[in-house]
């Protein structure tokens, strides 16, 4: 099927226009490394192509099961062994995001490890509308496009000319304001004390982060993970409020009435003990809300795939070896 794939379906074109920015492909897209993985696992790095023609013939004679992108050199990948090692160097690359479905399996219900359903996609939603919005408001990049691994994540694009020129450690800055230390309410966690938190939420980018994200919480993620239904409410108390065992034994007497047995009644009583400061616990610690909410939802980040400059990422468009879903951008 696969070469009927690359003959048939792969936008070859489409990939070549993107990757080219609109210069001379001989100048610049012929600079760019191209990885591919072949049946038997063979990786063969360092792919880069002159011109439209090359690239599609390279795609039906090889048929490659997977294909990474990487930098432009400041060499033709293909002709490094023609230069000193210190001659080839990365010299642009996207910035680009790694959300993986697999480090939030401490919060959800539905799945775990490879697995995805529709319910976590939820996670994936909440994170890509933050991460958009914060790299569009707070550093006013306009070109970023956000793609389904294929098969339990999300990879985003930045592609302004700014951001591809960035270095390494611009990106790590970057990626260190865009990161929120997120700790577990749970027994042994560190806390998800209030102070903390209401500090971040006095900076703009967090304060429009968490609309974001309380708005997915309780208009999606409050039901599909069941987190207060009748069969998971008790542990999610324990979880979610392990040092206020006082608090904890009110909610759960109202909690238990059949009066207030939907799970949004019971968020709203959750919601109503922490505005009139009834979850502290006897050692002080308490349960910010705001740090549930982040701690649940916010945008859990692999830096290090962000910070690297020859990074490889896999390709949009291409077919997930493993699954046989087509890496799709997506709105």
């Amino acid at each position: 099927m696969l070469p009927i794939f690359y003959r048939t379906f792969f936008p070859t074109h489409t990939m070549i226009r993107w990757l080219s920015y609109g210069r001379p492909i001989k100048n610049y897209l012929a600079y760019r490394e191209f990885s591919f993985t072949l049946p038997g696992d063979a990786w063969v790095r360092y792919q880069s192509y002159a011109s439209e023609a090359d690239f599609r013939d390279a795609l039906r004679q090889k048929v490659p099961h997977k294909i990474d992108i990487g930098p432009v050199y400041t060499v033709r990948p293909r002709d490094r062994h023609m230069y000193r090692p210190e001659a080839c160097e990365a010299r642009e690359r996207e910035l680009v995001f790694d959300i993986d479905m697999t480090d939030y399996d401490d919060v959800r219900t539905c799945c775990t490890g490879a697995d995805m359903c529709d319910k976590c996609w939820i996670f994936m939603t909440a994170a890509r509308d933050v991460l958009d919005d914060a790299l569009r408001q707070d550093f006013g990049f306009k070109h970023i496009l956000w793609v389904y691994s294929g098969r339990r994540g999300l990879h985003g694009w930045v592609c302004d000319h700014r951001a591809r020129v960035l270095s390494a450690d611009a990106r790590g800055a970057v990626v260190s304001y865009l990161s929120v230390k997120l700790t577990s309410p749970a027994p042994g966690g560190s806390g998800t004390g209030g102070g903390a938190y209401g500090d971040m939420l006095a900076r703009p980018g967090l304060r429009r982060a968490y609309r974001h994200l309380l708005h997915y919480f309780e208009t999606a993620l409050l039901a599909s993970q069941g987190y207060l239904t009748d069969a998971r409410w008790e542990a999610t108390l324990a979880t979610w409020l392990p040092h206020a065992p006082q608090c904890r034994a009110k909610l759960a007497a109202k909690f238990s009435q059949r009066s207030h047995s939907d799970p949004w009644d019971r968020w709203t009583l959750l919601r109503a003990a922490h505005e009139a400061g009834g979850m502290s616990g006897a050692a002080g610690e308490t349960l910010s809300l705001p740090a549930l909410i982040f701690f649940l939802l916010y945008p859990r980040l692999d830096a290090a795939v962000s910070r690297g400059v020859n990074h490889l990422l896999k390709s949009p468009f291409v077919v997930h070896p493993k699954t046989g879903k087509v890496c799709v951008p997506i709105d």
